[in-house]
């Protein structure tokens, strides 16, 4: 019997203060756009200690939307909470899983609306396209996407967003994966696994312009190393099995855009220490100075050269073509080992990413960054060729 039409799952672990309100949205964008179809929300969680479920049972909602609170088991991370979801959904027979993080503050049940047109058989992916402030989505900017729209030739702008429209057609496929049984899938790993996997095997992707995101944002000097770690392993992880997919791909096309559009808005802003962050590079770049070296090989030379100039805070310190090429390199050297090594030595590189666009950046407004983060992605395109040079296919 088919328990679900469509069913929202919201990964949540410690998200007390702010997930009440994803929960309210979501059930009020069902209510109010999917009227037809049975809606369930699914807060999969990973045995929070400050009440997250209990609010959650605890929430009287206005709509008729069933609101299930469920515990996960395996590794601990959103990937585990994804995968529980996804596993719920096809026992209910849903025909499409909309994904929305815990800690969301801009979500509307337009968002739902949106996002639920996967579930509608359209597209079996929709991604988001938010407006964020420049030094937002940091791991994004620098590294996932340009290396998706390189590697997929798709102007695919999020694909690490958190906020997707599956249909049940690639949550199938995605289930069957073996990269569950890695390291990286089941924690932060997840999100670039769906988009780059949707992509790699030629599913029908959207994207909705879904206006800002407000959320937790974190500093990278401080935050997100493990993160780093977890979404790079699972882009190159994927990027590793679909070498054939992407190898020869040439020229970007977009990827088209669900609902209507709007232009750039407030975003939240975001206040970044350029110091903390340098000196927070300099010590990861002197603990594993060596590994880097072994990674990169002739291009060490190159990039120690952009180290100096970006301990004098110059400006152009780190171009884009040399980032490129150390990418590239990193991931021909993963493609052969699978080792952390490879991406720790790579996070030393993102580091020195990061600090040389605050420097380049520091006087635009979000829209003029927006401009070079596009511009440098064009130029991983032109450097694939580097890439098929350099990987063992």
């Amino acid at each position: 019997m088919k328990e679900c039409d469509v069913l929202v799952a919201i990964p949540s672990y410690n998200s007390a203060h702010t997930i009440n309100y994803v929960v309210y949205q979501a059930a009020k964008g069902l209510s109010e756009h999917f009227p037809d179809k049975r809606g369930v929300i699914l807060v999969s969680d990973g045995g929070s200690t400050d009440g997250t479920q209990e609010v959650v049972r605890a929430l009287k909602l206005p709509f008729k939307v069933e609101v299930l609170v469920e515990r996960y088991s395996g590794p601990s991370g959103k990937g585990s909470a994804v995968r529980h979801a996804f596993k719920r959904a096809l026992e209910m027979g849903a025909d499409g899983v909309i994904m929305v993080d815990s800690d969301l503050r801009s979500i509307t049940p337009e968002w739902i609306k949106l996002l639920g047109q996967a579930a509608l058989g359209e597209y079996d992916l929709v991604a988001p396209l938010y407006f964020r402030h420049k030094y937002d989505g940091t791991i994004t900017n620098h590294l996932v996407y340009p290396l998706t729209r390189s590697l997929y030739c798709r102007e695919l702008r999020q694909p690490i967003g958190g906020d997707f429209g599956l249909s049940s057609r690639l949550v199938k496929t995605l289930l069957e994966s073996e990269f569950w049984r890695g390291e990286y899938v089941p924690r932060f790993g997840i999100d670039v696994f769906i988009t780059n996997t949707a992509l790699a095997l030629d599913f029908r992707v959207g994207q909705a312009r879904l206006g800002s995101k407000i959320h937790e944002s974190k500093d990278p000097a401080r935050h997100l190393e493990p993160m780093f770690i977890q979404v790079s392993g699972s882009q190159f992880s994927v990027a590793s099995k679909y070498a054939s997919k992407w190898r020869g791909l040439r020229g970007c096309k977009d990827v088209p855009l669900v609902g209507g559009g709007v232009e750039w808005g407030c975003v939240q802003p975001i206040s970044i220490d350029i110091k903390a962050n340098l000196n927070r590079l300099i010590k990861v770049y002197e603990e594993r100075r060596g590994l880097v070296e072994s990674i990169l090989g002739d291009l060490f030379p190159v990039f120690e050269g952009c180290i100096s100039k970006l301990k004098r805070l110059e400006s152009g310190s780190f171009p884009c073509e040399v980032w490129a090429r150390i990418v590239y390199k990193h991931l021909s050297v993963f493609s052969k080992e699978f080792s952390k090594r490879v991406l720790l030595s790579l996070h030393v590189c993102w580091l020195a990413r990061v600090v040389s666009f605050i420097i380049d950046t520091q006087d635009m407004d979000n829209p003029s960054a927006e401009k070079v983060i596009v511009k440098c992605a064009e130029t991983f395109e032109k450097e694939k060729d580097y890439l098929e040079e350099v990987f063992v296919f």
